[in-house]
């Protein structure tokens, strides 16, 4: 596997685990966690 690669997957799973902390911090304020 190249770096580029590499640096690519690293980047998305980065991104993913920014969206999921975003959701489940909107969804403790809105008292829904657990709902994704």
């Amino acid at each position: 596997m190249n770096l580029r690669r590499v640096f690519g997957i690293v980047a998305v799973l980065a991104a993913v685990a920014l969206v999921i902390r975003l959701r489940s911090a909107r969804a403790a304020d809105d008292g829904l966690d657990g709902e994704f």
